[in-house]
């Protein structure tokens, strides 16, 4: 409690609003992994389990990547959280909780290095596919 008292006094005395901001986010006990959930459009394309002794699971920071199966209720959850945003080129990230699954982060951004091979999905060729049809319309 000591420090997060001393962080929060600290954050109240510097200048700009941005740094006054605070960010809360439920904590939910996930195993050591989560799901990489790659979305084209509003279709979920594929996913990845991203594994990782440390809470940080992103590969580039050592996270080690499996396959992990489409199932209806993931592709469910995925289609309507991309739907919400309008679609377009998602890596959705997803805690398994052991009860259901919780959404943890929506990337506008997605790094497929690591996960083409696991999932055996050419996610490359289906972003350019993807752009091209929006080029096309």
């Amino acid at each position: 409690m000591d420090a997060l008292e001393a962080i929060l006094e600290h954050k109240d005395v510097l200048g700009t609003p941005p740094q006054k901001a605070y960010y809360l986010q439920e904590y939910i006990n996930k195993p050591g992994r989560d799901i990489r959930v790659f979305v084209v459009g509003t279709k979920p394309i594929c996913a990845i389990y991203r594994d990782s002794m440390h809470w940080i699971t992103n590969t580039a920071r050592g996270g080690k990547t499996s396959n992990c199966p489409l199932t209806n209720e993931l592709q469910d959850l995925c289609s309507s959280a991309a739907e919400a945003l309008g679609g377009g080129l998602l890596a959705i990230d997803v805690f398994g909780t052991g009860e259901d699954l919780k959404i943890n982060e929506l990337n506008h951004t997605m790094e497929c290095r690591n996960s083409e091979e696991p999932t055996g999905v050419n996610i490359a060729r289906l972003i350019v596919e993807y752009c091209m049809e929006c080029i096309s319309r």
